[in-house]
């Protein structure tokens, strides 16, 4: 018998039972409906925020990214984009919440512990140790993470886990100079000095602009006896900034979400500490057109003009600078330098002075007015405001430079003699000292 001949031959009872299971077919798949209904359609909640003070570009940016989680709440990218937002604005708490649901959304994504360790690792290191031991363990060889995680364990005395972390980076990168300091680090506090100097000295081979690379190698040098080597290492790392600027691509893109004003200032800041003044005065325009009460965005547009040495530009910026903030130390410097470069030099001692009454020890305002002084053919005044330059910054060679020239316009060649010695002490290959010395020298005899 055919198979369509017994489908026509059903009984009554066998019709009943096709019946019941068409109807908990329909049944499972109204339900499945609805799950997937209120699983796509569910209202997300976000934590509380107080946006009644805050930079309204800051506003718009966090409405967006909650509209992108509304329209995906089960998205990791959506929660994680709002989460950054937050934390790059300093809204710790409510990014905190949201980091979680990214973590929550994609588990296998280090990016999220990683960031909310890197915002909690001011207030509340220990839970950015478990946020960073989490993106390590997620993020495969990427190194970054790794070496947040080692750094954080050496803060906290762990020592043999941070080398396994560090290990884990020079595996793949030998000559990575982050997790060089790393073990440079952890092998002067086990007293293997021999061994920290030639991690320290890999260091600062591949990254020769690290402030802590310098003062640890300084300390080793000096307990191997290297006297000349150590104040070596300690004048390099006096000149260098306190923070390292180590190549994170987690962070990079979370300081692109960064917005509104303070933001700018920040970019804008980084532009004209790498002399892309240009690039700096672009974006301090736009900044000034929409905030123009902002003495902040003044002040760098006046600095970058001054990059650019167009000093009729700067002083106008800085003058509005010092409209809205007249007690600002930062803009009577910068606006007496503007007026200095257009031979404006009384009006410039005026700006120094001003300055100084602010900030009595400010050795760069000194240094200033001494250069007015001198350009002004007033040597005498000129060396009394170059003694205190050096008074509140001993190592500023040019100082004793200028001082000299000034000795030297007063036909007194031994106290200018002197003073150039002294900058040589400080920066034995300084040619202009060197040929001050030896003119001086040749007019004694």
């Amino acid at each position: 018998m055919s198979r369509k001949a017994r489908l026509s031959e059903e009984t009554p009872r066998s019709k009943r039972k096709r019946r019941v299971l068409w109807a908990i077919l329909i049944m499972a798949g109204v339900v499945a409906g609805i799950a997937g209904f209120v699983t796509f359609n569910i209202k997300p909640e976000f934590p509380p925020l107080n946006l009644g003070e805050v930079d309204p570009a800051i506003v718009r940016s966090i409405e967006d990214a909650e509209e992108k989680v509304r329209r995906s709440p089960r998205s990791a990218d959506a929660w994680g984009m709002l989460a950054t937002i937050l934390a790059v604005h300093d809204f710790a708490s409510p990014a905190d919440v949201c980091f979680q649901k990214a973590e929550r959304f994609s588990p296998r994504e280090p990016k999220w512990p990683y960031l909310r360790g890197l915002m909690e690792s001011g207030e509340n290191p220990e839970r950015a140790l478990s946020s960073f031991a989490k993106a390590a363990a997620l993020c495969g060889n990427a190194p970054v993470p790794h070496l947040r995680y080692g750094e954080a364990l050496v803060e906290r005395g762990q020592t043999e886990a941070a080398v396994e972390q560090f290990q884990l980076v020079l595996k793949q990168d030998s000559s990575n100079p982050r997790a060089l300091l790393g073990m440079g680090r952890i092998a002067l506090s086990q007293g293997k000095i021999n061994e920290s100097r030639d991690y320290l000295m890999r260091s600062a081979e591949g990254a020769p602009g690290v402030k802590a690379t310098y003062m640890l190698l300084a300390t080793v040098e000096q307990r191997l006896n290297h006297s000349k080597a150590a104040g070596q290492a300690l004048a390099k790392a006096t000149t260098l900034e306190e923070t390292p600027r180590w190549p994170d691509p987690y962070l990079v893109e979370a300081n692109r979400f960064r917005t509104g004003k303070a933001a700018a200032a920040n970019i804008a800041e980084e532009l004209l500490r790498t002399g892309r003044a240009a690039e700096a005065t672009s974006l301090l325009e736009r900044t000034v057109k929409a905030y123009p009460d902002s003495g902040k965005a003044w002040l760098l547009l006046g600095k970058s003009f001054m990059q650019q040495s167009n000093y009729v530009r700067a002083e106008e910026a800085l003058q509005k600078a010092l409209r809205l903030e007249p007690t600002s130390v930062d803009v009577r410097v910068e606006l007496g330098s503007a007026l200095f470069a257009q031979n404006k030099f009384a009006d410039a001692e005026a700006h120094y002075l001003e300055a100084i009454k602010i900030k009595p020890n400010l050795a760069e305002a000194w240094f200033n007015l001494g250069l007015a002084r001198m350009n002004a053919q007033s040597p005498d005044t000129a060396i009394a405001a170059f003694k205190n330059a050096v008074k509140y910054k001993p190592d500023l060679t040019y100082a004793y430079i200028r001082m000299g020239q000034a000795f030297g316009r007063l036909n007194r060649p031994d106290e200018a003699i002197e003073q150039l010695n002294q900058a040589l002490k400080l920066d034995p290959n300084n040619q202009e000292a060197r040929q001050m010395l030896e003119i001086l020298k040749q007019f004694q005899k």
